[in-house]
Formats: structure tokens, sequence, C-alpha cells
């Protein structure tokens, strides 16, 4: 990840839960990696494999409820040229 791509704030639980003067917070990130590890493999998973693992999590978040045959599909029809369903 490249330096630039973010910012990295902080907040003192201590004194609030949010930031008064940026507004900062971290409960969207929290609750983010909660959901990431409820689908990472607890056992028998490799470092090798975090960023499948992180990609099939994205996959399955935007997916949320709706069928995801068709979506796989057309992703596999894009990274496949000329490949058919």
């Amino acid at each position: 990840m490249n330096e630039n791509s973010y910012s990295h704030l902080t907040v003192n639980y201590s004194v609030n839960f949010v930031d008064l003067h940026t507004g900062t917070h971290t409960k969207n990130v929290e609750r983010m990696w909660l959901e990431v590890r409820k689908l990472v493999p607890r056992f028998g998973r490799k470092k090798t494999h975090y960023e499948g693992y992180l990609s099939e999590c994205l996959f399955i978040m935007r997916q949320g409820s709706q069928d995801k045959v068709p979506c796989l599909l057309e992703v596999g029809r894009r990274i496949v040229p000329g490949a058919t369903a």
C-alpha cells in the first residue's frame, strides 16, 4: 500500500469516542475487521494466501445477498479472453 493512499488518525478513547477536531472514529474499521475475521479461515490459513482471503471477503461483502454465480461467471469472462458461459 502506498503511504500516500491513506491517513493514519487516532482517537484517545479515554477522552472521547470521536476526535472532536477531526471527527475521526474507528467504528467502521473495527466493524469491517470483524466481518473479515468471520470470513478468513481460522485454521490452516497461510500468509501467502492473505491477498486471496481479502479479495474473497471484499467480493462477498460487495455482493451481499445477491446470487454470486452470475457475478463469478462475469469476472471469469473478463479474466479469460474469449471465454463464454
